[in-house]
């Protein structure tokens, strides 16, 4: 009777499922054939080249799009994905499809989903309904959560590369300054000479904000708020300064590259010191250990010798 009633539940929920996905398939069809007419209305070629690469680069979005952006609207994501953070991690450049915060959030909230319906189907195997079901929700949020967590780490691994590689681009750029470069024309060169880098598209950025009228300031702005970085805020705020002030940049550039330098030596000082600290207690145990594999022989022998 057991038997006949789990599977009975079984098929309901197949049966539940199966609907769901025909309904949202119909969904994601009508959806799909009124989508090129709504963007057109809302200025779609100025954001098509855009969504035609993060079609290209990820397979969920592409087969998904309805479906994402109806979620990407909803704010329950926003607060339980952490919207804020997503912007800010995205905003660092560490993705390489030109994502916008709640497309990318919704993307992955949905990869999530779809992992955790392929383990309802196996939980269902070896637990009830309502484990499944609780298991599935707790894997969901911690597929998303660890998603998110992921993309902080690479974003704060980008800001520490380009942290690391600004003082030797403003050494360049104050050398070709001083030869008679204007700041532009190095900044050029610094960017071609950092090509492979990532500061050479964060640079890059901003030369092409220049070309195209922006003011140094208004250029460099963007750059402060894309990677919020101590080294970033003082170079910036020295480039506008000099530029206010009238000074020469080159000479302020080279001071702040040494300052950069400096700190940097000051910055591996500290955590050779912490590591140093960090590794006094395993020490103590291979000490200790090593000790005890010395003694023990003669210990056990003693014993034995008593006995």
């Amino acid at each position: 009777m057991n038997d006949m009633h789990s599977h009975d539940t079984l098929v309901h929920i197949t049966a539940a499922f199966s609907a769901l996905a025909a309904g949202l398939l119909a969904y994601q069809l009508l959806r799909i054939t009124n989508l090129r007419t709504v963007g057109a209305a809302h200025d779609w070629q100025f954001d098509e080249q855009r969504l035609l690469r993060v079609r290209a680069g990820n397979a969920t979005f592409r087969l998904f799009e309805p479906l994402i952006r109806e979620m990407a609207d909803r704010r329950w994501l926003h607060s339980l994905g952490g919207l804020e953070r997503v912007t800010r991690y995205l905003a660092s450049g560490c993705e390489s499809l030109p994502w916008k915060p709640r497309e990318y959030l919704a993307t992955k909230a949905f990869e999530s989903l779809l992992v955790a319906i392929i383990g309802i189907a196996a939980a269902l195997r070896y637990a009830s309904v309502r484990t499944a079901l609780m298991l599935a929700a707790v894997s969901w949020l911690v597929m998303l959560h660890s998603t998110i967590s992921s993309l902080k780490k690479r974003a704060h691994k980008r800001i520490q590369a380009i942290q690391l590689r600004l003082p030797f681009a403003v050494d360049l750029m104050a050398l070709m300054m001083e030869s008679g470069s204007t700041f532009h024309e190095a900044l050029k060169t610094v960017v071609q000479e950092s090509d492979g880098h990532a500061i050479h598209t964060e640079l890059a950025r901003v030369e092409a904000g220049l070309r195209r009228g922006l003011s140094t300031r208004e250029a460099l702005q963007g750059l402060r708020e894309r990677v919020p970085s101590q080294n970033v805020d003082e170079t910036v705020f020295a480039i506008n300064r000099a530029e206010e002030l009238g000074t020469p940049l080159s000479k302020m550039l080279l001071n702040l590259a040494e300052k950069m330098r400096l700190r940097r030596s000051q910055w591996a000082e500290r955590v050779a010191g912490e590591a140093q600290t960090k590794m006094a207690f395993p020490a103590l145990v291979v000490m200790s250990s090593c000790l005890l594999i010395i003694i023990a022989p003669f210990v056990l022998e003693a014993i034995a010798g008593e006995l």
